[in-house]
Formats: C-alpha cells, sequence, structure tokens
C-alpha cells in the first residue's frame, strides 16, 4: 500500500505575493480546483498557468496543520491578503474525504456557507439569473402521478397540520399576493383551472379534482 504524504503548500501570484496556504497531498498542493469563490477570482484574474506553487513535505497531517497555521498567522501579520476563509489547521486529515465529497464540515465552515449562500442568492443580479433560467422551463409540463405516487402523497399529508409560527411565515410570504384574487377553480373532469366567474369556458364547472392529470 502506497504511502500518502501529507504537505503544506502555498499558492502565489505570477508576481510571487501569496495569496493562499493550505495543507493536503502532494495533488491537492498542485491543483487550483474546488476551493473558495475568492481564491477561484483571484486565479481567474491572473491565468491558471500564472499561479505559482510551493510545498514542504511533512512527517505527519499534525505537523502539516502546524505548518499551515504558523505560515497563514505569519503573512496575515505582515498584512498580506490571502483568500484563506479560516486560520488553518481545520482540514481533514490525509486519506480522509474532502468536506464536498462525503466528509463533514467544520461549524465554523458551515456558519461561513450559509452566510455566504444567503448574501449571493439574495443579490438582485442572482435572483434575476435564476429568473431568467426559470423562463420556459416545461420539465414537468404534461407530466402525470402514478396512481401510487398519489397515495403515497397522501398518506403522507393525512393529518398533517401546520404550527402557528409556520402558519405566521406563510401569512407574511403571501401578503399582498393578488395573484388568485377574484379568481375560482374550474374543472372539466380531468383538467383544472383558475379564471374570473365571467370566463367560464364551455365544458367546465366550478371546483377542482384532486386527482387530476394536468394542472394548467
Amino acid at each position: 500500500m502506497a504511502i500518502v504524504i501529507s504537505y503544506a503548500y502555498i499558492h502565489c501570484r505570477p508576481d510571487g505575493t501569496p495569496f493562499y496556504v493550505g495543507k493536503g497531498t502532494e495533488k491537492r498542493a498542485n491543483s487550483l480546483l474546488e476551493r473558495n469563490e475568492y481564491y477561484g477570482k483571484v486565479v481567474k484574474k491572473h491565468g491558471a498557468l500564472n499561479i505559482l506553487k510551493g510545498s514542504l513535505p511533512c512527517s505527519s497531517d499534525k505537523i502539516a496543520f502546524d505548518l499551515e497555521k504558523g505560515v497563514i498567522k505569519c503573512l496575515k501579520r505582515m498584512s498580506v491578503k490571502l483568500t484563506n476563509m479560516t486560520n488553518g489547521g481545520d482540514g481533514f486529515e490525509t486519506g480522509h474525504m474532502p468536506w464536498n465529497r462525503g466528509g463533514s464540515l467544520s461549524d465554523q465552515m458551515k456558519k461561513h456557507l450559509s452566510e455566504k449562500n444567503t448574501e449571493v442568492m439574495a443579490a438582485p443580479e442572482r435572483r434575476e439569473i435564476n429568473r431568467q433560467a426559470m423562463l420556459g422551463n416545461t420539465n414537468r409540463r404534461g407530466a402525470t402521478h402514478t396512481p401510487e405516487s398519489i397515495e403515497k402523497m397522501r398518506i403522507s399529508s393525512t393529518g398533517y397540520k401546520a404550527s402557528d409560527e409556520t402558519k405566521a411565515k406563510m401569512s407574511v410570504t403571501h401578503k399582498g399576493n393578488t395573484v388568485a384574487k377574484g379568481r375560482i377553480h374550474i374543472n372539466n373532469g380531468e383538467i383544472n383551472k383558475m379564471v374570473y366567474p365571467n370566463q367560464i369556458p364551455e365544458g367546465f364547472n366550478k371546483g377542482r379534482i384532486y386527482r387530476r392529470k394536468v394542472w394548467l
């Protein structure tokens, strides 16, 4: 069985200025993939082929982690701007799966990722990108549920009662929503629709069916 050696490593800008310190295998030390967004922006700015890499093999994970923390601390004292999101020493031991391939995140990293994701998804430009991506989406158009799936959904929702807290959240979310205001449910035995009372097409009756084929 091959012995996997731990490395402490540094990635630098083309002018030799460090921007990331890490710990991992030799392969990880030479890879520019699967790191945070800030790191990715630096690599994109200078070009992957122009990033300088330096690494030092260590006799144990502990020594590699300690070296990683020491280098980060030293560089920060020198006011070197790093893309590291932590002070080091919180990665995975050699041979363990990285966090995005079956491992587990530290509480600090979970909190950071949660806050970052919330910030990104709340940005107007990201919301517009998501809206544009969904335009014309016909993925479920005309799709039907099997009788087995319908029965499973019926059983799973039977007896469910929203808590007062959930009801309050739903109330706030839907406050001011006038999409269905003034409309009524109609169906023709197979299809459900919502229309205004004076727009009921021929063949449709008031009310809706729950074992439907299509929702329009």
